[in-house]
């Protein structure tokens, strides 16, 4: 009878820790998403760089007006070998228009990287 209660307190103490972890997954904000993927911007110079772009939604549609952004440029891939980037669904559902790009040469984008020398022109 004493190992069945060992056991029991155990499973319980399992169980009550994991929760948090829950609470922080059903912590996002009011908003839902919609996502448009691969979009090819052009640089001043011509080339595209491919970018993802999470914007708020409202009972499914698109949330009108000026928001502001978040623009995230990366050359370690905007989506991190996920289909959808969990740091900008976090913004999105927090009423930010989310933009994740690769950087040029990198990924999707066109261009050649040079690491650190684009990245300021790009985003003028």
């Amino acid at each position: 009878v004493r190992s069945k209660s060992v056991i029991l307190f155990y499973v319980f103490i399992l169980f009550s820790t994991s929760l948090p972890s829950q609470d922080k997954k059903d912590s996002s904000g009011p908003y839902g998403y919609e996502l448009v993927s691969d979009v090819m911007v052009p640089m001043r110079d011509g080339v595209k760089l491919a970018t993802d772009l999470y914007f708020p939604t409202k009972r499914g549609k698109r949330i009108s007006g000026k928001l502001p952004a978040i623009l995230v440029r990366t050359p370690y891939s905007k989506t991190r070998g996920y289909p959808e980037n969990t740091s900008a669904i976090y913004f999105t559902s927090h009423g930010y228009v989310t933009v994740y790009q690769d950087t040029r040469g990198r990924y999707n984008s066109e261009g050649i990287w040079h690491m650190l020398d684009d990245d300021g022109v790009d985003g003028y």
